[in-house]
């Protein structure tokens, strides 16, 4: 026969967690003297949390890397677009057509990604990924815009930049499919370092 406190020794004690677990894992710990085993399934599901992170953290860097390197087409989409309108103005060709159509709709997703942001991250954006100017020109610029007002310094414009691929990757990850098939012939640009 157990003795009262063995009884409660043998209970069931949920441990308390900052966010709330599934009800499969709620009870995870056993106050007895197999704790070990009853430690194994925290153990995965932590493990299971780790690799679903990481493989998220991937998935946006390759999606930053593919709107780094929509941005910096940016300007070719907008040429290509000029030239075959002009073509199409003179000659019937149903292949330029769909070229048109699609670059179109690649100008078309790159502008409402701008949309998304703010005046200072649209501005950076626009500057420094695609018309490719380096940071301290890109602290000029801003100067020039508000007319001496405002300066920000060249680490606040890099944390505007961040915050605007941020809300861009999001917004991406939302529209995950008709964003890889329209810029998924492009190569993902590697992140850049903030000296630049």
């Amino acid at each position: 026969m157990l003795g009262k406190y063995e009884k409660q020794a043998r209970k069931k004690v949920p441990v308390k967690r900052a966010w709330p677990l599934p009800s499969s894992k709620r009870w995870l710990f056993y106050k007895d003297n197999d704790s070990i085993t009853q430690f194994i399934p925290c153990v995965k599901f932590y493990r299971f949390l780790a690799r679903r992170y990481h493989e998220n953290k991937e998935r946006r860097e390759k999606m930053e890397g593919l709107i780094r390197a929509a941005l910096h087409q940016y300007n070719t989409y907008i040429s290509e677009t000029e030239l075959f309108e002009k073509w199409l103005a003179y000659k019937k060709n149903d292949d330029m057509r769909d070229a048109l159509a699609i670059d179109q709709m690649k100008i078309t997703a790159i502008q409402s990604w701008l949309k998304l942001l703010n005046a200072d991250e649209a501005f950076v954006i626009q500057k420094h990924l695609i018309d490719e100017l380096e940071w301290p020109r890109v602290e000029f610029a801003f100067k020039e815009q508000w007319k001496g007002m405002f300066t920000r310094s060249g680490r606040t414009l890099v944390k505007y930049q961040a915050t605007a691929l941020k809300k861009i990757v999001y917004f991406c990850e939302s529209h995950r499919d008709l964003m890889l098939s329209l810029f998924g012939d492009l190569e993902p640009l590697p992140p850049e370092d903030d000296n630049d």
